[in-house]
């Protein structure tokens, strides 16, 4: 499949024609100077972004790597893919260079000599001044020495070098955080601090000894803190609490923004234990420099920069572990990735369990910044004591003080909503057991006759009330498919306004965004709701960068309308996914940079999950039989308990012999999906009796039911039926 090109500057300048990983077309397109579009084929060797790559490269150059190694048994060579590092004494490695040079040449790659670099800490390398590229400059390194290289993004050199680059890198990658700033979308912001700014300083932390980070470390959490204080749009810095608490995990209560500084120690040192086992058959000489690294009497060896380096981050994650161990100790809660027996060693054997040693460390520090604040009084944490800012009409910023409740944000305020309302709600189930309630925090509906459900509301209402809840009317709804409510038109507003539909009937109401009603208010608001969700497509599409234009695409804009999927009728879902399927791909379009439509094949492949190699950008339309199939499954079990008269309806639900309830809505919109998934399923199946390959995801034999019994095996029935949908497009694609 091809790619669409991006013309990227390159450090050294030039450009760097990037071929994005969108799977668009076979033919990618370059844009001119002239703002010309042309067709540029790829004559030979893989493209990047292509997901073979990288294992085509590989191929290619294990061969000359090999013969490389024979002839010069000592010279030790590092490779990555065409990043390629031989290290040894000058002579050797100038020896292992004239040998590997003509094997990359016969392999299709030739050396861009100003690109490739020297580095000898004890000055210039004369053994390479002959290399020179065509208008005769040598390589660098070779005449004027180099006081450091960067190994895979990590800055390696003298100390005050790899210092003054780790600076650099952070001030680099902070540039772009006062644009990003300048959003007007908080959740966009976040996302694009968390995953995008973030990330592009944090790898240096498992690469760069923490004495050298701590300069650029300290530049780094300076700026992401100081991009957080304007998305929260606060005039002054964030306080020391807040700050830690944006430090943490996720998991955790956090924002996952963590801090260069504090996590530098165990994630040397826990890169150093992933490596461990390899590095002391590799190079015998630093097993012997470090036999007992970390023991309290290895004092001999202390004296050495990796020793001493090493034994200080112990003593730092050493440190965070202890405070663990002592919460323990006196019974404090901690999470369960924090309970760990006190007498179990901070290292047990240094470079053991390599796999999660790093995972582990890192959860050192963070679980003891955790405990200073679970350390305080339950109810001082979690209830809203904190001062938030408000901006006046006159552009002044004043304190507002949250006297009570929650604050909308606090992790545990859902909790404490649940809390207060579940005895108002299970005191009026007792005094009706005629209706039925369903409840998401204050998102609380009561279904039943309109006499019963009355007297239920005239129940509850004085029961949230006292329990801080006051009823807002305007936003309140009371929905009778068979027209007005008059048992309501006396619940008014301040203003005398009457409750919506107690007066005036209404075709529908949303339930948690599911547009409930008549079938034709349902099939407009599904339209109207693809429609607002693509609003905001356009100004997307107008963004510079593909990137965040693709990020913002697969996980704020088309999320926006895909799960009315989960929850309404397919045949009722049809307009409204065609527009959001039909708003997708235009934006895509805009965001691949062609003039043209994209065609069904790469509209195919944009829709199919990105584990099959396509952009996530599912088809509401292609998937809504088996989502809102998977999502009766998932329900199943519950409905026919709460709903008895569901369970009556569909006895045979799916079977071929059940022809009497098929004139059911209901029966006939399940019976409907089902067999769309039956087909699709049934395709699958044919490809593998024919030997086709599939992802291990489709697997299934061919005597397994599509349904098995409607309702058994829930939490995975909607993947596992919306597997089989892209199975089908995947088949047709391929």
């Amino acid at each position: 499949m091809g790619a669409r090109l991006v013309a990227l500057l390159k450090p050294g300048g030039g450009v760097r024609p990037i071929a994005c990983g969108e799977s668009l077309r076979r033919l990618a397109g370059k844009v001119g100077d002239d703002g010309e579009f042309r067709w540029v084929s790829s004559a030979e060797g893989a493209q990047q972004g292509d997901p073979l790559g990288p294992f085509f490269m590989a191929v290619a150059l294990q061969p000359a790597l090999q013969a490389t190694l024979n002839e010069h048994p000592d010279v030790f060579i590092m490779a990555y893919l065409d990043d390629i590092h031989i290290l040894g004494p000058p002579d050797k490695v100038r020896a292992a260079y004239d040998t590997i040079v003509p094997l990359l040449i016969a392999a299709g790659l030739e050396l861009n000599v100003p690109k490739s670099t020297v580095f000898c800490p004890d000055g210039a390398c004369p053994e390479f001044d002959d290399v020179v590229d065509e208008a005769g400059t040598p390589m660098p390194g070779a005449v004027v020495p180099l006081p450091g290289v960067k190994v895979l993004g990590i800055p390696v050199g003298s100390d005050q070098w790899v210092a003054d680059k780790c600076v650099e890198m952070a001030l680099a990658a902070g540039a772009i955080l006062p644009k990003l700033a300048r959003l007007d979308d908080p959740q966009v912001q976040l996302l694009l601090l968390r995953f995008c700014a973030h990330p592009r300083f944090m790898h240096l932390v498992r690469g760069v000894p923490p004495h050298l980070l701590a300069h650029g470390a300290l530049a780094h959490d300076n700026g992401i803190q100081e991009c957080l204080q304007e998305v929260a749009g606060s005039p002054y810095p964030l306080g020391e609490e807040a700050v830690a608490l944006s430090q943490l995990p996720t998991r955790w209560g956090g924002l996952g923004l963590s801090s260069a500084q504090r996590l530098a120690p165990a994630g040397w040192l826990g890169s150093w234990a992933q490596v461990w086992g390899k590095m002391v058959v590799l190079f015998p000489a630093v097993r012997d420099m470090l036999p007992h690294l970390g023991a309290p009497e290895d004092t001999e060896v202390g004296g050495h920069p990796l020793a001493a380096g090493l034994t200080a981050a112990m003593e730092d994650v050493r440190g965070a572990r202890a405070r663990v161990v002592a919460a323990l100790g006196v019974g404090h809660p901690v999470p369960e990735s924090l309970r760990v027996p006190e007498a179990a060693p901070v290292w047990g054997g240094f470079g053991s369990s390599q796999p999660t040693r790093q995972k582990e460390l890192t959860n050192y520090q963070h679980g003891s910044d955790w405990l200073r604040f679970s350390r305080r009084p339950f109810v001082d944490l979690t209830l809203a004591n904190a001062n938030s800012v408000g901006d006046g009409d006159d552009g002044e910023f004043r304190w507002v003080s949250s006297a009570e409740g929650a604050q909308q944000g606090d992790p545990l305020g859902p909790f404490f909503m649940a809390v207060a309302l579940q005895p108002a709600l299970q005191a009026t189930l007792n005094e009706h057991p005629d209706v039925f309630i369903m409840a998401y925090l204050d998102d609380i509906h009561i279904l039943g006759p309109p006499d019963k459900v009355r007297a239920a509301y005239d129940t509850i209402v004085p029961l949230l009330i006292a329990a801080g809840l006051e009823l807002n009317v305007p936003k309140s709804t009371v929905f009778c498919p068979d027209g007005a409510c008059p048992e309501f038109e006396d619940v008014v507003d301040e203003a005398g306004t009457p409750m919506p539909g107690a007066v005036v009937p209404l075709p529908g109401v949303k339930v948690l965004g599911i547009p409930v009603g008549s079938d034709q208010w349902v099939a407009d608001k599904c339209v109207e709701m693809a429609l607002a969700a693509g609003a905001i497509l356009p100004k997307l599409a107008r963004l510079d960068d593909p990137q965040v234009q693709l990020l913002l695409l697969r996980f704020c804009a088309h999320p926006r309308f895909m799960h009315l999927v989960r929850g309404v009728p397919p045949h009722l879902l049809a307009h409204g996914a065609l527009a959001h399927d039909n708003g997708i791909q235009e934006c895509l379009q805009e965001v691949a940079g062609s003039p043209y439509p994209l065609g069904e094949e790469a509209v195919a492949l944009s829709q199919l999950p990105t584990r099959w190699g396509g952009l996530g950008l599912s088809s509401a339309q292609r998937l809504a039989p088996a989502g809102w199939l998977g999502s009766w499954a998932q329900v199943w079990g519950k409905m026919v308990v709460l709903f008895p008269a569901v369970r009556d309806m569909l006895p045979h639900l799916g079977a071929p012999e059940d022809t009497e309830v098929g004139g059911h809505p209901l029966a006939a919109g399940l019976t409907a999906a089902m067999e769309d998934v039956r087909g699709a399923r049934a395709r699958v199946v044919a490809a593998l009796g024919v030997g086709h390959s599939v992802p291990e995801s489709l697997r299934v034999p061919e005597a397994a039911p599509v349904w098995g019994g409607f309702g058994s095996s829930q939490p995975t029935r909607q993947k596992e039926l919306t597997n089989y949908q892209h199975g089908q497009a995947a088949f047709a694609g391929l």
